[in-house]
């Protein structure tokens, strides 16, 4: 199962074409798929290399917290503090933490296709069909097999704690600007 769901969201999109620098495939009301251009991409340079660099560090230590729970309660945190700061820094905080978060989903995301297209030209077929057994009284019985539950990788752990941080931080946003919630207190 989650290698159809990796598949579906990871891999297919990929098979559709590559989007352009500044660009990401999105879906339309009509379920296609479509480049767009986000000006989310345009304004690194508005940050200094330590800001970038210790965002980075930020978001790649939050999205290593062994439990969901851990990283939940340490984004909270992180926000929380963040969004109590003065003029404007809440803006300039949540922006940059978008900016590098999708930077860094790219790069997992990048690494985690690299390494499951080496794994699967490396490794033999090991799925095998399942050939049914002769029929017994009429009737086709396949042979019993016992599902065994694949283990995820250290890059797709990583990778859906990054879809789940940005999933929480665009909410914990949203509630504070007013647009979930009663506060909306920065601009």
């Amino acid at each position: 199962l989650f290698s159809l769901l990796f598949l579906g969201l990871v891999v297919l999109p990929f098979v559709q074409g590559f989007a352009p620098p500044g660009h990401a495939f999105v879906r339309t009301a009509r379920g296609h798929c479509q480049s767009r251009q986000f000006s989310i991409f345009a304004s690194i340079d508005e940050y200094s290399d330590s800001e970038v660099e210790e965002m980075r560090d930020l978001i790649l230590s939050l999205s290593k917290e062994p439990t969901d729970h851990d990283r939940r309660s340490r984004v909270k945190q992180v926000f929380h503090e963040a969004l109590a700061r003065p003029n404007g820094m809440p803006k300039r905080f949540t922006d940059l933490f978008d900016k590098i978060l999708i930077e860094v989903g790219d790069e997992v995301q990048n690494e985690a296709k690299k390494k499951f297209f080496e794994n699967q030209s490396s490794s033999p077929e090991t799925e095998q069909e399942s050939v049914p057994e002769e029929p017994v009284n009429g009737e086709i019985v396949a042979e019993d097999e016992t599902p065994t539950e694949r283990v995820k990788t250290p890059e797709e752990l990583q990778l859906w704690a990054l879809v789940d941080m940005m999933v929480q931080t665009k909410t914990i946003v949203k509630r504070e600007n007013g647009e979930l919630g009663s506060k909306g207190t920065f601009q």
